[in-house]
């Protein structure tokens, strides 16, 4: 008789199949909590820039209330980064039809004050907004609907 632990049928234990299964049950979970979160009323995920980049399908195309500091040169690129994870960053886009929005119109604003104060360190401005999440090949964009509070960087909510 052949012991469990010298069978040579038995499979191996391979911990990247681990980490593959681990990583879809922790997709799938995602998910859940997702569809959950709108069945339940809720028409909005939370999660912040690390989560999005983590996981970019099961945030693809879903409705997301984020925190994040947005960041722009005034000339080409606004962006949105979470200072957990810095290295990590989505373009603002903001719809033509929005332009003229109350809270557009002050994001601007802080944005350009926050930028005269200290022109070095550049415009930044900590946000929470709901949009959706879009992943176009390796880009990542946030596209606004609404912006919900907007304070100058570096201050607590």
């Amino acid at each position: 008789m052949v012991s469990p632990v010298n069978d040579p049928n038995r499979k191996r234990l391979d911990l990247r199949d681990v980490e593959r299964r681990v990583n879809l049950a922790f997709q799938a979970l995602s998910v859940v909590l997702a569809l959950g979160s709108i069945c339940a009323g809720q028409t909005a995920v939370q999660a912040n820039i690390c989560e999005l980049a983590s996981r970019p399908r099961t945030f693809s195309k879903v409705e997301v209330q984020l925190i994040a500091t947005v960041v722009t040169d005034f000339i080409e690129h606004t962006m949105v980064f979470d200072k957990g994870c810095p290295a990590i960053v989505a373009n603002l886009w903001i719809p033509h039809e929005l332009d003229n929005a109350s809270e557009v119109r002050q994001l601007r604003a802080e944005l350009r004050r926050s930028f005269d104060s200290n022109p070095r360190r550049g415009a930044r401005v900590d946000t929470k907004m709901t949009g959706t999440f879009l992943v176009e090949g390796k880009r990542r964009y946030f596209r606004v609907k609404s912006i919900d509070s907007i304070q100058m960087a570096g201050t607590d909510w």
